[in-house]
């Protein structure tokens, strides 16, 4: 039997920013030969500090931004190489969840907006047909946990989990192959992100989704990944699943990141918040 083709192969990717400004000439490493493997139906952590590059990979991973060096392959087929056709089904396939929850959606837009505009974008028969679309849009927001009557409603008037929760939902509009969650719940409060969790958890189950989650916090990535890389300075230091990482590795900077939990946990701060 022959072995199963994972969904996305990331092959020595190498991202280099570079400053041309009249008084200087210089160049940031933002990625160094970078690999990554995104299995189907599975979440891939990105944990690192801000400036590792975790974010770069992950707008190179969804084509928003080009590598200096190295490929990637969706499905057996190289983005260098894709037809016109191809393309276009890639952006179908693979969606984006940013991190601020208002800003990343259009504030001139309302709800009913927002989660019409992929199918404008990439399904013009269901957008014409207005009823099937009404239709569509409520089973999304069902989906999702939202009421109807947020419909007409403006970024602004919403809280920042009601915002995500449409970020979601718009990510799961085309039915994608891979989401990537570049920190989109780094910036809710714990007790929503735990509600988070459990809808991206039960809206993998449904769909069979894969996601690449990014964020800083190793111990978000405990409770949702199945496998982590580690990612500083541009480059993957350490990889495997929560529980080698939380508990076996000794890679200064995995221990590190060990050590900002357990500080978190005895934070005097925290302890007498009860």
């Amino acid at each position: 039997m022959e072995p199963i083709r994972p969904l996305m192969e990331v092959k020595h990717l190498t991202k280099r920013y570079r400053d041309n400004s009249y008084l200087r000439r210089t160049s940031v490493q933002a990625l160094n030969s970078i690999s990554v493997t995104i299995p189907y139906s599975q979440t891939i952590g990105i944990v690192g500090e801000s400036g590792s590059g975790k974010s770069t990979l992950g707008r190179i991973m969804t084509n928003l931004e080009r590598p200096d060096e190295g490929d990637i392959l969706y499905q057996e087929v190289s983005l260098k190489r894709m037809t016109q056709r191809e393309r276009k089904e890639f952006r179908r396939n693979v969606q984006i969840i940013f991190q601020d929850p208002v800003s990343s959606l259009n504030p001139r837009f309302n709800v009913e907006q927002i989660l019409s505009e992929p199918f404008y974008l990439q399904n013009k028969p269901l957008f014409r047909d207005k009823g099937a679309l009404k239709q569509r849009i409520l089973e999304m927001l069902r989906e999702v946990g939202l009421e109807p009557s947020l419909l007409d409603h403006l970024p602004r008037n919403m809280s920042g989990g009601q915002c995500q929760r449409v970020s979601i939902s718009r990510a799961f509009a085309l039915k994608p192959k891979l989401i990537v969650c570049d920190e989109s719940l780094s910036a809710l409060d714990i007790s929503v992100q735990t509600t988070m969790i459990a809808l991206l958890k039960r809206l993998q189950r449904d769909h069979g989704t894969s996601y690449m989650f990014i964020t800083h916090d190793l111990k978000v990535a405990r409770a949702i990944c199945d496998y982590i890389y580690v990612m500083k300075d541009g480059q993957v230091v350490d990889e495997g699943s929560p529980s080698y990482l939380m508990n076996e590795s000794m890679q200064p900077y995995v221990q590190e990141l060990r050590n900002a939990i357990l500080e978190l946990r005895q934070s005097p701060a925290l302890t007498a918040r009860g």
